[in-house]
Order: C-alpha cells, then sequence, then structure tokens
C-alpha cells in the first residue's frame, strides 16, 4: 500500500474509533444522568421538553402521593398503592428510553448513513418535541401541583363526590377519540392500499378497537354507579372473559378484510399487545381505586387503620376544659359541611340557631397540672367559612411518644331552616345525626365508634371499623357498613344496603329494595315490600313479610331459614337445602326430599331460598 494510501486509512481508522469512543461516553452519561435524576438524560441528549415533561410527571405522582396520604379518613388504599407503583415505572422507563435515544442520536450523527436508513431503524425520538402539546402540559401540570399543594376544601369534597364521574368521562372521552382516530386512520390504510402510497409509520394494531371497547364499557359502567347508585363496575369480574372473544372476533375480521389486500397492507398486520395490556391495566386500576369497599371489608379496614396507625388517644378523663363556642356564619350559598376529628365524639342536631353553632370539650388524661393545662388550651377547632364549611380539630399531641391525642368532643348545632351535604369522619370516636336534613347526601366515617342517626334525611353512606349501626326514620336510602357490631335499621323510605363482618343484622320495615349480608351473625329481615337480598356465611337468617312485590334472593351457609311469606300475591318459590329438614305449612308449595318449589297467583316475582340447615316456611 502507497504510503500517503496507508496514513489516510490510518487516520480514518482513528476518526471511526474516536466517533465509537465518544458515542459510547454520550451513551454512558445520558443513561446515568436519567438514573440520577429522571429527565437529566433527556435534557442531555437535547430532549428538553421530554425530559422536563419526566421530571413534571413525577413531581406530579408524588404530590398526589402525599395529598391522598394526607385528607384523613378519604384515605383509598389502592389508589395510594397504584401512584405509590407508578414512581419506580417511570423511573425505569425513563432510564430505558433514555438509552433508546442515545441510541438513535449516535446514529443520526454517522454521515455514512442514509436518511432512510435512519428513518427505517427506530422513531425519531425528536417528533414529541414539536407542537403544542408541551405548553399544554405546563400550565395543567402547574394548576394541579399548586391545587395539591394548597388543599383548598373544594378539592377534596370534588374528589369524594364527582371523583367517579370525572374518572368515567375521561374514560369515555379517551376511548371515543381513539376509536374515531384509529377508524381514520385505517380508512387511510384502505385507501392507500389502492393508490399504492401505504404510510409505514402508522401499522395496523389488530385489538386495539377490543381494547378501546374494554375502556368504553368500564366508563359507561362507571358512570352509571356514580349517577344511579349502583354497582354494575362489579360486573367486570363476570364479563372479562369476553376481552379474548372480543379480541379473537376482531382477529378474524381483520384477517379476512386485509388478506384480501395482499402486499402493504398486510405485511403491517399486528398485534396490539401494548395497547391491550395498558386499557387492562387502566381499567383494572380504576376498578380496583373505586371497588375498594367490595374486598371483603378489607380494604376499609388497612384505609382507616392507616391513618390510625401510630396515634395514641386519651380516653374521656383527667383534665377537662370547655372551650369557648363557635360560632360559623351560614349563607344563603352554604351547602357543604364537612366536620374531621381525631379522638373525640361528633354530634350534629338542629336547634333553634340562625347559625352554626360549635360546642367543643376537651379531655387530657395521663398527665396533670400546668403540662395537661396547656395542651388543652393549645387545642382547638379550626373552621373555614364560605360555600364550604370545613370544621377541623387540631389537637396538641402530648405524651412520651409525642402522638397521644387529646379527645375533643363537638357537639355542632346546625339551623332549623337550613340544609346541607354532610362529610363527618373521626378516627376514635362515635357519630350521631339527630333531626338532621341533607340537600343530598351525607357521608359518615368512623374507625372506632358506633354511627347512630335519628330522624335523618338524605341519602346516607357511612362506615365503621368497630361499633354498632343504628338508624331510625330515615328519609332516604342508607348503605352502611361495620367489621364488628350489630346493624339495628328500622323505618327506611327507600334502599338499603347493609353489611357487617361479626355481628347481627335486623332490618324493620324498609320500603325500599334491602341488601343485607354478614359473616357471622344472623339475619332479621321484617317488612321487605320489594326487592331483597340477604346472605349470612353462619348465621340463621328470618324474613317476614305481608307482601311480595320484588325478588328474594336468600342464602345462608350455616343456621336455619325462616321464611314467613303471604297467602295471597303473585310469587313463586324456589327453595333447596343441603341437610337439615323442609317445614312447609302452604298447600301450594310441593316439598320433594331436600326441595320446595310451587308459586301463589301469577309468578311475578320469585323467591329463591338456598342453605344447609333447617328451612321453615310460614304464614305471614
Amino acid at each position: 500500500m502507497h504510503p500517503v494510501e496507508r496514513q489516510l486509512h490510518s487516520t480514518k481508522g482513528k476518526k471511526i474509533r474516536s466517533r465509537r469512543l465518544f458515542s459510547r461516553k454520550r451513551k454512558f452519561t445520558a443513561g446515568l444522568l436519567a438514573a440520577i435524576c429522571p429527565g437529566l438524560g433527556h435534557i442531555y441528549l437535547g430532549l428538553f421538553r421530554k425530559g422536563i415533561t419526566f421530571i413534571i410527571a413525577l413531581l406530579l405522582d408524588v404530590s398526589a402521593l402525599l395529598y391522598f396520604s394526607s385528607i384523613g379518613m378519604q384515605i383509598n388504599v389502592p389508589l395510594l398503592i397504584i401512584l405509590g407503583l407508578t414512581i419506580p415505572v417511570v423511573y425505569f422507563y425513563n432510564v430505558y428510553d433514555v438509552l433508546q435515544t442515545a441510541d438513535f442520536v449516535i446514529i443520526h450523527r454517522k454521515h455514512d448513513v442514509s436518511k432512510a436508513e435512519q428513518k427505517a431503524t427506530m422513531h425519531d425520538p425528536f417528533l414529541l418535541e414539536r407542537g403544542l402539546f408541551f405548553g399544554v402540559m405546563l400550565i395543567a401540570s402547574g394548576i394541579a401541583l399548586v391545587l395539591l399543594y394548597e388543599k383548598p376544601p373544594w378539592l377534596e369534597f370534588f374528589f369524594s363526590h364527582y371523583g367517579e364521574v370525572a374518572c368515567a368521562v375521561i374514560m369515555l372521552l379517551v376511548g371515543s377519540v381513539w376509536a374515531v382516530r384509529e377508524t381514520f386512520l385505517l380508512y387511510r390504510k384502505k385507501h392507500a392500499v389502492h393508490l399504492n402510497t401505504i404510510n409505514r409509520k402508522h401499522k395496523l394494531r389488530v385489538g386495539r378497537y377490543t381494547a378501546l371497547l374494554l375502556l368504553i364499557a368500564a366508563g359507561v359502567l362507571l358512570l352509571l354507579d356514580a349517577l344511579n347508585g349502583t354497582e354494575h363496575m362489579m360486573l367486570l369480574l363476570k364479563w372479562w372473559p369476553w376481552i379474548a372473544v372480543a379480541w379473537g372476533m376482531e382477529y378474524i375480521i381483520m384477517y379476512i378484510v386485509l388478506h384480501k389486500n395482499e402486499g402493504a397492507a398486510w405485511r403491517s398486520f399486528h398485534l396490539d399487545i401494548g395497547g391491550m395490556l395498558l386499557c387492562v391495566l387502566l381499567t383494572a386500576s380504576v376498578f380496583f381505586v373505586t371497588q375498594q369497599e367490595h374486598y371483603l371489608h378489607i380494604w376499609n379496614k388497612v384505609s382507616l387503620n392507616l391513618t390510625a396507625a401510630g396515634v395514641d388517644y386519651s380516653e374521656q378523663e383527667g383534665k377537662k376544659e370547655d372551650k369557648p363556642m363557635r360560632v360559623i356564619p351560614v349563607t344563603m350559598e352554604t351547602k357543604d359541611v364537612t366536620v374531621d376529628n381525631i379522638n373525640g365524639d361528633i354530634t350534629l342536631q338542629r336547634g333553634p340557631v340562625q347559625n352554626i353553632e360549635v360546642r367543643t370539650e376537651v379531655w387530657v388524661d395521663q398527665i396533670t397540672g400546668p403540662e395537661a393545662d396547656e395542651v388543652a388550651n393549645l387545642s382547638n377547632v379550626e373552621v373555614s367559612e364560605g360555600t364550604a364549611i370545613s370544621i377541623q380539630t387540631k389537637g396538641k399531641s402530648y405524651g412520651q411518644s409525642g402522638k397521644r391525642q387529646p379527645r375533643m368532643n363537638l357537639n355542632i348545632i346546625l339551623p332549623e331552616d337550613r340544609r346541607f351535604n354532610f362529610s363527618v369522619s373521626t378516627l376514635n370516636g362515635s357519630i350521631v345525626l339527630n333531626k338532621v336534613e341533607a340537600i343530598d347526601s351525607i357521608s359518615l366515617e368512623s374507625a372506632n365508634g358506633e354511627l347512630r342517626l335519628i330522624n335523618v334525611r338524605g341519602n346516607i353512606k357511612g362506615k365503621t371499623l368497630n361499633g354498632l349501626v343504628q338508624a331510625t326514620s330515615i328519609t332516604g336510602s342508607i348503605r352502611l357498613s361495620t367489621n364488628r357490631g350489630n346493624m339495628e335499621i328500622t323505618d327506611i323510605t327507600e334502599d338499603s344496603d347493609i353489611s357487617t363482618q361479626v355481628g347481627n343484622v335486623s332490618v324493620i320495615r324498609a320500603l325500599g329494595n334491602i341488601k343485607a349480608s354478614t359473616k357471622n351473625g344472623n339475619i332479621y329481615v321484617d317488612g321487605a315490600h320489594f326487592d331483597l337480598n340477604a346472605e349470612s356465611l353462619n348465621g340463621g337468617i328470618t324474613a317476614k313479610s305481608g307482601v311480595v312485590g320484588g325478588n328474594w334472593d336468600i342464602y345462608s351457609a350455616v343456621g336455619e331459614l325462616n321464611i314467613d311469606l303471604p297467602e295471597i300475591g303473585n310469587y313463586e318459590l324456589d327453595g333447596t337445602i343441603s341437610y337439615g329438614d323442609i317445614h312447609n305449612v302452604f298447600p301450594e308449595f310441593i316439598v320433594d326430599k331436600k326441595k320446595i318449589s310451587g308459586q301463589i297467583g301469577l309468578p311475578d316475582y320469585s323467591v329463591h331460598v338456598e342453605g344447609n340447615s333447617d328451612l321453615n316456611v310460614n304464614k305471614s
């Protein structure tokens, strides 16, 4: 080889080795920066908008995690778990993406690679650096961060009352817009075949319509539940195998339609694994977050105990101090009242007052003298006025651990001529409502204490982990639960949904549909005029009514069944037991070994009974 050629070849080799060394260093540096702080690696490579997006995404996730874990009794454990898992997912995806982007940048810098080869190698990450999305994202993220850190009372109210509706609307919008976009791309793909101008960037993804159908269906079910108080989302537990059926049907249709067009369209035919996985994960996340109370009350127990963990409660003894009465002005625009207590009873009742009056009783035990006086003096009630009134206790922590909370009992007097929506919660104490009237809804939560409702008007939703639940003379619907305690319900004008893990259930004179369940206890129902669903795993069930105006479904795994039915009506009976005997006084019903069946009048309604012990069918 000529000396000049040898020198040129050596120089060219040095440049190639130098370029490779620079490329490896740049890729290593980008990966290291991404590992240190998500987003820095993208910024180093010149993807400023994408890097900032990763940083803001993590800030939003952490801020949401802190917000939803600090709003007292409204903690949603599945939501916190999902937000917590999102952090490592975003982190590792950020590292993966920055390494892929570094490869593109390295290839893009090579002068000996054609543009066609660059485009065929990987997708251009710099396409996301153009457009208005970044500006819109900054504005929306900034507003969200401000709200999460300021914690305005209306934001918590929005999440509590309209969170499911907002989530359902977002799912419907995303699914619908995405479906329209895919249909448009499919239309262009079909015509591109005839024009022989196929767009290689948009490949046909089989399964995308199935994924979008799942997303839209979940949004519709969630919206119906939020608006009507139903439980249609639970149908997903039964319907999920239809995903495979829908996916298979979509595959066959695409195969038949596109296989006829041999060529570019068929070559761009792929399974949409990513889209399907994304929609399934999104739907599953929404399901777990919105339906946590259906998991045998496990989420409820964990949710309430999560906030109560590490807190020590003062008993109602020792130092007592009555705080000066607080008067909260009420305007014509005032609609919502939120009461949040850590340790103490909450009583709400109507009285001859013009504004809301709050009387507070503070108890400090285990310490005496000036130290107890200081704790009592520094324990106060914070109040916010306006359209949404907030009443929140702020007890002075004390004790050796510094976590003992004084007991602060609240007695709240409401104007007789006004109605509000209520959200009442306490970690340790009972909640009593007497002659309270709501505009629409009443939400109650206690980790350890009774729920007592007397002469209350409104749709009530409440739960406690440990305590008796009583509701008498309620105008509206109720949805109450406890983990350990009896349920006593009397005179309800609308639907009743009550459940306990350990305790007896009693429902007397409920005019709406009744759903009663207990895992360990007896159920007594007197006056079921419409639908009745009663279930006990370990306990007997007694159901009486002079009218059968709905379908009955009664089940007891272990316990005697006593059913009192009217002699006149339009219903049919179908009963089955595994053990024990069937005792029947109706000549219209036929007993065949362990089964009983028959009808009174027309079979407009059905009474289905199933158990494993004696079954007694009597006349009411």
